[in-house]
């Protein structure tokens, strides 16, 4: 019974490759530079998106959006250009780091879309402990 579902499916499994329709979008990566921010002094600081997607026809990708897992106040994160933004080098005391995330949106010709995401973590700076060892 399995070899005769088998068959019955198969002429179906090239369907959606026939109907000419485009390919879905791709988005293959996606890198924020730099991904990691130290040292919260409250600075702001620029991040440039690189991205690679690909479809049947040219892709164009910009960045959609930011958010972050703490409060954004204005001025913490804004869009500077089609893969460019400026992030806060900040954290509240009551949370060890702040994570943005970075939506990217990639449009092709046809009008498809993909969406993704890349964070961008700020790590508060270390603290040196001294230790006390009793020999």
């Amino acid at each position: 019974m399995l070899c005769i579902l088998f068959l019955v499916l198969l002429p179906l499994v090239g369907l959606a490759e026939d109907t000419g329709q485009p390919a879905p979008i791709r988005i293959s990566s996606l890198r924020a530079t730099p991904s990691v921010l130290s040292n919260p002094d409250k600075r702001v600081v620029p991040v440039s998106l690189s991205v690679a997607a690909t479809a049947d026809t040219a892709v164009e990708c910009k960045l959609a959006g930011i958010s972050a897992n703490q409060r954004l106040w204005p001025g913490d994160a804004k869009i500077t250009g089609p893969l460019g933004a400026r992030l806060k080098v900040a954290t509240r005391p009551s949370r060890a780091h702040r994570v943005y995330t970075l939506r990217v949106r990639c449009r092709d010709a046809a009008g498809l879309v993909a969406t993704r995401g890349v964070t961008v973590t700020v790590v508060p700076e270390v603290e040196k402990r001294v230790s006390e060892y009793t020999h």
